[in-house]
């Protein structure tokens, strides 16, 4: 592949892109301390500084709880490399996102290059597709199945290739394939990064040949990702077309998922696979006693969620978004959250957001999350956002030292040390003086940025520009930061 690295990415589309990752960043589970808010402000001149080609910077993995259990390698990017990963994407998607099937409902584009969004409740409409198959049964099965492993198993030469020969920008595919490669040379990535917007446009598209192979032999064919529903008669695809589907897999060199995959007979079984009834029979309920009337949710939380010993993290999660909505916030789970740590584990996003609706400044709530923080420093998830919580309720200056140690501990993952820092700042242990000896040369860019961004916290302080130009001059990197920080945050 020739390099390309005069190529430039237009200014105004990666200013763009960074105000659609701003946005973005509200639904991560790795999300940045100000959701970008300092490089959103100086956006014409942060893009025109990465508008040229430049060497990728180093990618990290963040480990991060999979709602069906286990734990996935969240790849961690600068927000540079994001956006400009973004953007040269967006020009790809022009492209693959008209010509997968119309029943691949990962990745669809609401809002057209070169600032692009997707479409909202893409996957309850991948379920909600499949069900109708359910409800109006005229097949004899339906299989569930997806890859191993997907996006670490996704061969970037193959990739390269399919998106070449589709007629997708040249220039664009270059600059993603050459990124993509050198993080895998370099880094030790495999495949393409998890949780990135972009990198769901490639995975969307990634699977096409299959889709193609094997939907014509179906009765219903849905996939999001490479979460694949479909339903079959049986003098087509004999075994449920098990043995059909894994071989077209291993031609592109992916592997079904054996531990996940199911065959159906039986239409309610089926319906129940894709979605718990339970949850669609009271959101029934819950729609038409009136958004004011909770008390369904209260109930199906107490009996799934406060005294089951092992709770279903997708009803977890459904409860708690659904209190969160009440006027003011449902407290009804946060005495089960606080008395059972290990809750947080199950999604721990969710946990910090309902946690901050319904208990910010509540000084038993802030005193049970803080003094979990040493025994979930192997659950960076967790950690982070037990610290998220705790930089919007505030600490004490004993629970601020503690959060401090955990700010500028180099074993500890950068974005947790950035929550660190950022939760510190909120202190009345705040010190700026002490600012400046937190980080050096060696300190992650993510660290001395949050450091940097903490500035903001003591809007009234006369150090603090002294701090931020001092801090600014050592680190070119942090510059737009600084000057937001000092200057114009309040």
């Amino acid at each position: 592949m020739e390099s390309n690295t005069t190529f430039r990415l237009p200014p105004r589309a990666l200013a763009g892109n960074l105000v659609a990752v701003s946005k973005w960043n509200a639904r991560s589970e790795v999300p940045d301390v100000v959701a970008y808010a300092d490089l959103r402000y100086f956006a014409e001149e942060v893009a025109e500084q990465w508008a040229a080609q430049v060497e990728p910077d180093p990618i990290g993995q963040f480990a991060y709880p999979k709602r069906g259990g286990g734990i996935r390698q969240i790849s961690i990017l600068s927000v540079r490399d994001i956006v400009r990963l973004r953007t040269a994407v967006g020009d790809i998607a022009r492209v693959t996102n008209e010509i997968v099937l119309p029943t691949v409902y990962s990745a669809k584009l609401r809002a057209q290059p070169p600032t692009w969004y997707f479409k909202n409740n893409l996957y309850a409409a991948f379920q909600q597709a499949a069900l109708r198959l359910c409800r109006y049964w005229e097949s004899d099965g339906m299989v569930r199945t997806d890859v191993q492993a997907y996006y670490p198993s996704i061969q970037i030469e193959d990739l390269f290739r399919a998106l070449w020969n589709v007629g997708c920008d040249r220039e664009a595919v270059r600059l993603v394939v050459q990124v993509l490669m050198r993080w895998q040379d370099r880094d030790h990535l495999s495949g393409i990064p998890i949780g990135q917007e972009a990198c769901a446009v490639l995975g969307a598209f990634y699977l096409r040949d299959f889709d193609r192979a094997i939907a014509p032999l179906t009765t219903g064919f849905f996939r999001y990702s490479d979460d694949v529903i479909y339903f079959f008669k049986e003098d087509v695809l004999g075994d449920g077309g098990l043995s059909l589907v894994k071989g077209h897999l291993q031609d592109a060199r992916l592997a079904m998922n054996e531990h996940k995959t199911r065959v159906f007979y039986d239409p309610a079984e089926a319906a129940e696979a894709i979605r718990r009834s339970l949850l669609d029979y009271v959101e029934d309920q819950f729609q038409d006693g009136g958004e004011g009337d909770q008390s369904v949710i209260q109930e199906l939380f107490d009996e799934e969620i406060a005294t089951n010993p092992h709770p279903d993290p997708v009803t977890y999660a459904w409860c708690l978004n659904r209190l969160m909505r009440g006027r003011p916030a449902n407290e009804h789970a946060l005495a089960t959250i606080l008395n059972r740590p290990e809750l947080m584990s199950l999604d721990p996003r969710i946990t910090s957001e309902y946690l901050t609706k319904c208990a910010c400044g509540n000084s038993d709530a802030i005193s049970a999350m803080a003094a979990r923080l040493p025994l979930i420093k192997g659950e960076p998830g967790a950690a982070l956002h037990t610290l998220r919580y705790l930089a919007a309720s505030g600490v004490n200056q004993a629970q601020a030292d503690a959060i401090l140690g955990i700010a500028v501990d180099p074993s500890v993952l950068s974005p947790v040390r950035a929550w660190a820092m950022e939760a510190h700042a909120g202190s009345p242990r705040f010190n700026l003086g002490d600012l400046a000896d937190c980080v050096d040369a060696d300190t992650p860019e993510l660290v001395r940025r949050g450091a940097v961004l903490a500035l903001r916290r003591r809007p009234g302080h006369r150090g603090r520009r002294f701090v931020a130009r001092q801090l600014a001059s050592r680190f070119p990197d942090t510059r737009w930061s600084a000057m937001w920080a000092a200057e114009i945050a309040a």
